[in-house]
């Protein structure tokens, strides 16, 4: 009772703070409050493993969970745009403008005092829209809809074709919530510093095949493969028994529903071998189950509900090839345009190291090719395009691959919108998170070509699906409270029913060929794009060239999957 009442204060210390950072802030210090009262919860079954109390757990996840993201999507039908003065309205898109403008600063010259700068205009935006979402929800006489019950999980979430699987990380211990359209049933899993390290090392085995060594010989390239596949095994056979081998019984032929927490949005569970066979003989979890990833299972009739039908000449939106350099050929030189593009590494590589260098919490280095043009991109557009009709596509390529066509046309109307660019997560500053687009004009002039997350979180789109072909797309901030803020998610919250990103830097060819793949299957074979994505993963897998998971196991699909 008394851990009933406070979590019942914290609640109202939540609903009552003034912005979302100070909500957000307020969920990762409570989070392991809801994780130690379901502990002591699931102490209480002294009987049976399926007892009221799994039940009773799983609606205090998911309440606790849920709650930041359900208010997000459900904001999508209060855009700032409606029912907001237009003084207001003119203030918040001055206030982005100015983020741009500092963050283009930062980049340029990051010192303490740009850096002041940028945290200060976040946190002013902030407090505005947070503000204005409150107005809004008393001028619309509404508020973000309750957590579902248990009930109404298993009447409109579940079918008797799929399986819950939801997580939540614990100091002491972890849990895991099996649900189905009858049942729920929990389990105790290793603490998260545990499945933390476990992740790590699957993560260390996949980058060591992306991390090129100067003068490496082949030999030794080959003997370093060999080792990173081998500790890739070792550490996914592990992962499997402790997330998976729990719920075998339940999980046979059925869809797996998957809601991780913290560092288990890292995880690439397709990629994991299936626990209801024997190592070495296990085949990858995918080859048996589709497998589609939610921030919460509540989010799920959101998504749906909120969906609007898209037009019928509006299939396809490519975003796709930007140029990134002024010495790129794509460039006008004396009035003309070449057809070929120069080798990168030119003014525009040299203006970007101060760029890289700002990029703290990302991955990304001064020595990575990271504005370097992509070979792939434009024929994997291209090959989609074709696929789909150019009837019913528009392709935005080169100069128009940028943050004024994404912004400032219908994108967000087409059916489907696929992006082919780099992209970068900064973990520091999540704000400054975005997709790389066109970085200069025709004439080579520098343009802001970063669509950053504040950008994305302001759209107001109808797409059924976003496609992020680029590294690390379904990756970013954990929080132990909300989830994960990724460019996914963001995607997400802007109006799309379901998002396709990667859970790390995938090998660009590779990627393309994949891309293909999974587009053929949706609009040549007409399968639903969760079904979609898994066939094109087990073809991949199947092929003797791409049968390792480095390949095919970063992608995801978050979101609806009917």
């Amino acid at each position: 009772v008394l851990l009933e009442r406070g979590l019942r204060l914290w609640e109202t210390i939540w609903r009552k703070a003034q912005t979302g950072g100070t909500q957000t802030a307020l969920l990762e210090q409570f989070a392991d409050n809801y994780a130690f009262y379901n502990n002591v919860l699931l102490r209480l079954q002294v009987s049976a493993p399926d007892s009221l109390y799994a039940e009773r757990t799983l609606q205090l996840a998911e309440s606790s969970r849920s709650r930041v993201l359900q208010e997000s999507l459900h904001d999508i039908r209060l855009r700032l745009s409606r029912g907001v003065d237009s003084a207001t309205t003119a203030t918040i898109r001055t206030l982005q403008s100015e983020i741009d403008r500092a963050a283009t600063a930062y980049s340029r010259s990051p010192t303490n005092a740009t850096e002041r700068a940028v945290d200060s205009l976040l946190a002013a935006y902030d407090a505005l829209t947070s503000a204005t979402r409150r107005e809004n929800r008393l001028i619309d006489r509404t508020s973000a809809p309750p957590t579902l019950t248990i009930a109404e999980l298993r009447q409109r979430v579940l079918d008797p074709e799929s399986v819950l699987l939801e997580y939540q990380l614990g100091d002491g211990r972890s849990h895991l919530w099996v649900a189905t359209t009858d049942t729920v049933v929990a389990f105790l899993l290793p603490p998260r510093d545990s499945l933390t390290r476990m992740i790590t090392a699957l993560h260390a085995s996949v980058s060591a095949r992306t991390r090129h060594v100067a003068g490496e010989s082949a030999v030794r390239w080959r003997s370093r493969i060999g080792d990173a596949d081998r500790a890739y095994t070792r550490g996914s056979e592990a992962l499997s028994q402790a997330l998976l081998a729990p719920a075998r019984a339940f999980m046979r032929g059925k869809r797996l529903i998957i809601v991780p927490a913290g560092a288990l949005y890292l995880v690439p569970f397709g990629a994991l071998p299936d626990p209801d066979v024997a190592a070495p003989a296990a085949a990858p979890l995918i080859v048996g189950h589709e497998i589609v990833y939610l921030p919460s299972a509540s989010t799920a009739v959101l998504l749906r509900d909120r969906l609007r039908p898209a037009s019928r000449d509006r299939e396809l939106m490519v975003i796709a090839d930007p140029v990134f350099s002024s010495d790129d050929g794509r460039v006008a030189v004396n009035g003309r345009v070449a057809t070929v593009s120069r080798p990168q590494g030119g003014a525009m590589a040299r203006d970007t190291t101060a760029f890289v260098r700002s990029l703290r919490g990302t991955d990304v280095s001064a020595g990575d090719a990271l504005f370097a043009r992509l070979p792939s991109a434009r024929r994997e557009a291209e090959a989609i395009v074709r696929l789909v009709g150019a009837n019913k596509a528009r392709a935005a390529y080169d100069f128009d691959a940028s943050v004024k066509t994404v912004l400032d046309t219908a994108a967000g109307t087409y059916r489907v919108v696929h992006f082919a660019t780099h992209a970068i997560f900064n973990t520091d500053k999540p704000e400054l998170s975005g997709v790389l687009l066109a970085q200069v004009d025709k004439s080579g002039l520098p343009v802001d070509g970063y669509l950053r997350l504040h950008h994305i979180y302001s759209l107001d789109w109808s797409s059924e699906l976003v496609v992020l072909s680029a590294c690390e797309t379904a990756i970013g901030r954990k929080l132990d409270g909300e989830g994960m803020i990724s460019l996914a998610r963001g995607f997400l919250q802007a109006g799309a029913a379901r998002v396709v990103g990667t859970l790390w830097k995938v090998e660009d060819r590779e990627s393309a060929d994949f891309m293909a793949a999974f587009y053929r299957k949706m609009y040549v074979d007409q399968l639903r794009p969760a079904a979609a994505l898994r066939q094109a993963q087990i073809d991949m897998y199947r092929s003797r060239a791409t049968t390792s998971p480095y390949y095919w196991g970063a992608f995801t699909l978050t979101g609806d999957w009917k």
